[in-house]
């Protein structure tokens, strides 16, 4: 019975690895909880992409879905913005980022990337000008 628990735990663990470093479609994820309408944040993330010469408008869906491609030192990264209303006057945006490039690299280097301070958690390679 010992024996075939351990074996269940070493393929969950496998399986987990093997989705996370090879499998999972997107590096990093970022979630974000904002106090405005839908409009405004798909006009915030254009008005930024135009603003940096860096970016480029890969493909709006739709009003809710904007893909992004941003040039950063030797790294191209995907940024996929997904955007839900909560309600009239709350929206969530989960952004996707993605390192085509280095995606298995950044995916091995993540959990040493990230440091906890007494505010929680902050990442070391992200900054964000939205609010």
């Amino acid at each position: 019975m010992k024996n075939k628990i351990v074996y269940f735990v070493v393929f969950l663990l496998l399986g987990s690895l093997i989705w996370y470093l090879f499998i999972k479609p997107y590096d990093y994820s970022v979630s974000i909880t904002s106090k405005t309408f839908p409009g405004t944040i798909n006009q915030s993330i254009k008005v930024w992409g135009n603003t940096n010469r860096n970016t480029v408008l890969l493909q709006e869906k739709d009003f809710l879905n904007i893909d992004q491609q941003l040039k950063f030192n030797d790294s191209v990264f995907q940024y996929q913005w997904k955007i839900t209303p909560v309600n009239d006057s709350t929206t969530k945006i989960k952004v996707y980022i993605t390192d085509a490039d280095h995606s298995l690299g950044n995916r091995i280097k993540i959990p040493f990337w990230i440091r906890t301070s007494k505010n929680g958690p902050k990442v070391l390679f992200w900054t964000s000008t939205m609010h």
